[in-house]
């Protein structure tokens, strides 16, 4: 998946000014940054604005990275040939060097997937902790599934071992990251059903199966809609006493020593902040 316009990066935290270069064959950073920050930006005349940045000393490690990205990906996948998987990791490579977060990430797919280079998983996570350590949420995620995915540790024969409470870690990264990560969000939803790396929290897990939810898991807005009509009927036994029972409990409560009327004054509290929550919190997400 081409991810060239997923993200707006500002390199190094500066504030450039943009000088056009004239001549053809040359980096004109002015009309590179002017086509790619368009409201309609033509993607195949951004690449070709990019690709006489990528030596730019200034400029060479966000170009770099993102010509890297159209020569790696296809339609929705990983491209087969080898040219272009060559032409990707020679610029990956030289953005990477100068730190570029998602050239890292991009590193660690190859090695991962074997592209270009021989398979090596070790590799790939080394990459891959480099980028998630400069907040990449797609690397973030990828550590969540080396340390705590079964099926995926299974495919390497040995190399990996499971790690609940890293997983946990860095799925949290990658769902809290500036870009979340809503798969991540569904990740940690279930490890706090099961328990995996954490201790079984009901209210915890719910919490983050509505974030996953909200950030447009198809899943997670399946399963959470599911208990909202689920918490509904909860909600509503809740709401139903009325006031006359209430007032046959103050006759009986007024028999009854302080002691159990602090306790039912907590037990109404706790029922009325469920009945909030009920409100607020269990709504049906599109």
């Amino acid at each position: 998946m081409i991810k060239l316009f997923r993200k707006l990066i500002i390199l190094n935290g500066l504030f450039i000014s943009l000088v056009s270069n004239v001549y053809a064959n040359t980096c004109d950073i002015d009309a590179f940054y002017s086509e790619l920050m368009s409201d309609f930006p033509d993607y195949e005349k951004t690449i070709e604005l990019a690709v006489p940045c990528t030596d730019d000393p200034d400029f060479g490690e966000f170009t770099s990275m993102m010509v890297g990205e159209y020569y790696l990906y296809e339609s929705e996948g990983f491209t087969r040939d080898n040219e272009k998987l060559d032409k990707a990791f020679t610029l990956f490579k030289k953005s990477a060097e100068q730190g570029n977060a998602i050239s890292l990430y991009q590193l660690g797919m190859m090695y991962q997937e074997g592209l270009h280079v021989s398979k090596d998983i070790l590799m790939a996570k080394d990459y891959f902790e480099q980028s998630a350590e400069r907040d990449n949420a797609d690397a973030q995620f990828q550590l969540g599934l080396i340390y705590g995915d079964p099926g995926f540790i299974d495919t390497f024969f040995g190399t990996l071992s499971l790690d609940y409470e890293k997983a946990m870690y860095w799925f949290k990264r990658s769902a809290e990251n500036e870009y979340p990560d809503a798969m991540a969000a569904y990740n940690v939803y279930v490890m706090y059903i099961n328990g995996w790396g954490t201790v079984k929290n009901q209210d915890v897990a719910e919490e983050w199966l509505k974030l996953s939810a909200e950030l447009g898991n198809s899943d997670a807005i399946d399963e959470w809609n599911k208990l909202v009509v689920e918490k509904k009927f909860d909600c509503a036994a809740l709401k139903s006493r009325t006031a006359s029972q209430l007032a046959v409990e103050e006759m009986i409560f007024d028999a009854i020593d302080d002691r159990t009327k602090v306790d039912k004054d907590r037990a109404e509290k706790k029922r009325q902040k469920k009945i909030a929550k009920c409100d607020e919190f269990y709504v049906t997400i599109d």
